[in-house]
């Protein structure tokens, strides 16, 4: 037994972790990656467990692509809400049988041909949950399925069903239709409460859902959900978002071994969802910091004047930090952007889960193992194993950042070396100065002495070092950047 457990163990773990195809093309992502960033986890173990308890069938190789769909569905608002409805519908079902004082449980498998619930006397009963519009589509059902004679319904249709006189016609008929005492209208209600979670701001779906390969749209949305939500709503600002949505498919690369850097979502991610990154690891400074050098040598005098506190505390903690950003800044970095702490907090709440799994894992145990476990077990590994690299990117933030000042510096101010290096270190120290995430990092000395500085720049924003973007943007981008490879921005 053991050794035919060995061998189902790695199918599983094969097909768990094999990359999805989208339009014949690889994603670099796979069911792995999706469960580890989807909010409602328990929720997609137990409806696998539930559903899709033991599919290994004879195939040599499994397929991830139909669990692909499987899982993914969880997600997609027509067939959540119908599968939340049905499995929700089963379990009123069973109390309404209960009621008639029989005992009945759902199916092991839930791809049965035509029912869902067997009683103890061997009774096999079809559940069905349908919107008050759907009295045709179930009479039509009914009368052209043999399989199934016994049938539970939710309240509405079972009122409609005697209202029209189809319960007594379906009754002569020696088809049983038996009330459920659930609503479908509830039950839909509730699923489109959960979906709340992830609705995203206008703009930014049309976007993605246009430019990414299904399989990345499904992790992302499921995973920046929140935050699109809160940023449509106002909640959060939009460079809040933009580190959301790094963090989201940074700790995709950071489980998948960097494999998204190269990979087709990869590309649409950098040119659909986060514009800086493509242009970041495309190789390319570009339009990133802006014409910060020009600006400086036209209005040299003038500037010391508007930005006197600004440029001093630039230089300042530019020359303090030139050999890398202070623990503290680093720690929020891997922390805030690249979602450490988030990871950390997924490992711990996923151990929790591991006795349910243990004899299904263990390969000398005669437990079946199901695809719940072994997706389970290799999202867990597979976060835990992240934790390293990204503990890394954090560290190689600081040199990412310094780097970009630098080439910047140097394009700006051709072989006048003295100025590119003055130019990068007042760069660098307005990252300090300007990134919150950044200056609520600093120890407590620096941060009192910036406030002269903070009101220039509010009174004054387009100071010399002013990028043409969001230096948070920018800094999710480096630190991404770090995580997932890519060529040097220079």
């Amino acid at each position: 037994m053991s050794e035919e457990k060995r061998r189902q163990l790695e199918r599983l773990n094969e097909m768990v972790t094999s990359p999805l195809t989208v339009g014949g093309a690889e994603t670099g992502l796979n069911l792995s990656d999706m469960y580890t960033h989807f909010e409602n986890r328990e929720e997609v173990l137990a409806v696998l467990q539930q559903r899709f308890p033991h599919e290994l069938g004879g195939m040599e190789k499994l397929d991830p692509q139909p669990w692909f769909e499987k899982v993914a569905n969880l997600h997609r608002p027509e067939s959540y809400v119908s599968g939340y409805a049905g499995e929700v519908g089963e379990l009123k079902a069973i109390d309404a049988l209960k009621h008639l004082g029989i005992d009945a449980t759902q199916f092991e498998s839930k791809v049965h041909r035509a029912n869902d619930l067997t009683s103890s006397h061997g009774v096999e009963y079809s559940v069905k949950s349908y919107d008050p519009q759907g009295l045709h589509k179930f009479v039509s059902l009914a009368r052209h399925t043999p399989e199934s004679t016994h049938y539970v319904v939710n309240e509405e249709l079972y009122h409609n069903l005697k209202d029209s006189g189809d319960l007594a016609s379906l009754d002569h008929g020696g088809i049983e239709i038996i009330n459920g005492h659930f609503s479908h209208v509830d039950h839909v209600a509730q699923a489109h409460d959960v979906l709340e979670r992830i609705s995203t701001h206008q703009e930014v779906s049309d976007s993605v859902l246009n430019n990414i390969p299904i399989v990345a749209c499904v992790v992302a949305l499921a995973s920046i959900g929140i935050g699109s939500y809160n940023y449509s709503k106002g909640f959060a600002s939009r460079s809040e978002f933009a580190i959301d949505i790094a963090g989201t498919f940074g700790r995709i690369a950071a489980g998948s071994g960097g494999a998204l850097a190269g990979s087709v979502a990869g590309a649409y991610v950098g040119s659909a969802a986060f514009p800086i990154l493509g242009t970041l690891i495309g190789g390319t400074v570009g339009g990133i910091l802006g014409s910060m050098g020009a600006r400086e040598a036209a209005r040299g005098a003038v500037a010391w004047v508007k930005w006197g506190y600004a440029l001093e505390a630039f230089e300042r903690l530019g020359r303090t930090y030139a050999d890398g950003l202070p623990a503290g800044c680093v720690d929020a970095v891997t922390g805030e952007i690249l979602k450490k702490r988030d990871i950390e907090r997924f490992v711990k709440e996923e151990k929790t889960r591991a006795p349910r799994f243990q004899r299904e894992l263990d390969p000398h145990d005669s437990t079946p193992p199901t695809v719940a476990a072994v997706l389970w077990q290799r999202s867990t590994e597979r976060a835990e194993m992240s934790l390293p690299k990204i503990t890394e990117a954090g560290a190689k933030t600081s040199d990412g950042l310094l780097d970009l000042c630098v080439d910047s510096a140097v394009a700006r101010y051709p072989r006048q070396q003295r100025s590119a290096r003055e130019s990068a270190y007042k760069m660098f120290g307005s990252f300090l100065v300007e990134v919150p995430l950044l200056r609520a990092s600093l120890p407590p000395d620096e941060r009192a002495q910036l406030n002269p500085a903070l009101e220039e720049i509010e009174k004054n924003p387009n100071h010399p070092f002013k990028a043409h973007k969001d230096k948070a943007d920018i800094l999710a981008a480096v630190a991404m950047k770090a995580l997932v490879g890519g060529g040097s921005a220079t």
